[in-house]
C-alpha cells in the first residue's frame, strides 16, 4: 500500500490558486504607478474596479469557451474552432489551424517571455 495523492481540484482549491497567483503577480508593485498616474486616490480606485471588471469578463468569456468547446489546448483550441468557419471547406480549416497555431507560437516565443 503506497500513499498516493488524489487527483482532485474542488472550488476552493481553484479559488485558491487563482488568487495566489493575481496576488503573486505583482499586485504590490502596480498600484505605486497606478496613483502616481491618477493623481487621486479615488480615481486609482475607479481604474483598479475596471480593471477587474474587464478580467471579470474575460474569466467568463473562458469559462463560455471550454464548457463549449470540448477540445484540449485552451487558446488553441478556441481559435482553431473560431475560425473554422466552414467544415465542409479544407481551406477553412487549414485557415483555423495556421491562425491558432501562429497564436500559440507568437504566445510562446514573444508574448510570455516578454511580460
Amino acid at each position: 500500500n503506497r500513499p498516493h495523492l488524489r487527483k482532485t481540484l474542488n472550488l476552493f482549491n481553484s479559488v485558491t490558486l487563482v488568487v495566489g497567483s493575481i496576488i503573486g503577480s505583482g499586485i504590490f508593485i502596480t498600484p505605486t504607478s497606478v496613483l502616481q498616474y491618477s493623481g487621486s486616490f479615488g480615481m486609482a480606485l475607479i481604474i483598479w474596479v475596471f480593471g477587474g471588471i474587464i478580467v471579470t469578463t474575460g474569466a467568463l468569456v473562458f469559462i463560455e469557451l471550454g464548457t463549449l468547446i470540448k477540445d484540449s489546448g485552451a487558446d488553441y483550441a478556441y481559435l482553431r474552432e473560431g475560425y473554422s468557419f466552414d467544415k465542409k471547406r479544407p481551406a477553412f480549416i487549414v485557415l483555423g489551424n495556421a491562425i491558432s497555431f501562429l497564436f500559440i507560437w507568437s504566445s510562446f516565443v514573444l508574448l510570455r517571455p516578454l511580460a
